[in-house]
């Protein structure tokens, strides 16, 4: 029975690049599915705030007692979204921040030594007073930049596996998503083989910043809103705060879509800068100051 051929440095480092993708693509995938969960909480509030302000509309025209039982009902959820909100916030921005944690320990260790964030900072940012306005766009931006797909170079062609001498020449290049294209000349002579070269797929698009800024706005525009709702007494008042709350969980819908977007786009950045330097030789590795193994 033939002896396993010994692990290299370098086979060890592919090995554990390979390892913290998996944890941070599974991190990923959980902040998706929780903030797709916002998705629904989102809308479900909207309407309840909708439905809030056609009732405080309507009060002047058919009286509270009329509406009484639809206001009691308005309260009761209203408890249960708050709940909800509260849960949900937890919810999501535990993994959320898992993810960022891992995927900012990750791109450092592959070569990111421009992210001036450590994980642990990338964490804090979100809790800072003041700070935290722009820290958490700061810290997406960099580690969204840093990981461009420049940074690292594409990986080489090789012989695919099945070719039988020159004259059948298939390359294609390691690890990736798609297959050289080879058109053989009939010459005979390997002067004639002619390699395509397509381009990497495009990456998916991360708005770091249009996330950010609807998150701050949706954030802006409840707070108004609370604060009109518990100093406001007459129903137009009330009606008008309801209205700010509706706009206000229509902000924080599209802000969960465009969160999802950038957790997408920059894992697939990840991804493929993982890609490129597992394929890459140990040359490559050095010139881009990469010292230390991925844990």
């Amino acid at each position: 029975m033939p002896l396993p051929l010994p692990s290299t440095p370098l086979d060890d480092f592919r090995s554990r690049a390979s390892a913290g993708l998996r944890r941070v693509a599974s991190r990923a995938a959980r902040a998706t599915l929780t903030l797709r969960a916002q998705y629904a909480l989102a809308a479900v509030s909207f309407l309840h705030a909708a439905w809030t302000t056609s009732l405080h509309l309507r009060v002047e025209a058919e009286g509270f007692d009329a509406l009484a039982p639809s206001y009691a009902l308005c309260a009761e959820l209203w408890w249960l979204l708050g709940v909800a909100h509260l849960v949900g916030a937890f919810a999501t921005g535990v993994p959320f921040l898992l993810w960022l944690h891992g995927a900012t320990a990750l791109t450092r260790r592959l070569g990111g030594h421009a992210l001036r964030w450590s994980p642990r900072a990338a964490v804090w940012s979100f809790f800072i007073p003041v700070l935290g306005i722009v820290w958490p766009y700061t810290v997406m931006r960099d580690l969204h930049d840093v990981l461009a797909p420049e940074g690292a170079p594409l990986p080489g062609p090789v012989a695919r596996a099945g070719a039988v001498g020159y004259r059948d020449v298939a390359m294609e290049r390691p690890m990736a998503t798609f297959v050289t294209h080879v058109l053989r000349g009939r010459t005979g002579a390997y002067r004639d083989v002619v390699l395509e070269r397509p381009p990497a797929e495009a990456l998916p698009p991360a708005p770091v910043g249009a996330w950010w800024t609807t998150f701050l706005l949706a954030t802006a525009v409840d707070r108004i809103a609370w604060v009109l709702s518990a100093n406001g007494e007459e129903p137009s008042s009330l009606a008008a705060a309801g209205g700010l709350i509706a706009a206000a969980h229509a902000l924080k819908f599209v802000a969960a879509l465009r969160a999802v977007a950038v957790v997408r786009g920059v894992t697939a950045r990840l991804a493929e800068r993982h890609r490129r330097l597992c394929a890459a030789p140990r040359e490559v590795l050095v010139r881009l100051g990469i010292t230390e193994l991925p844990r």
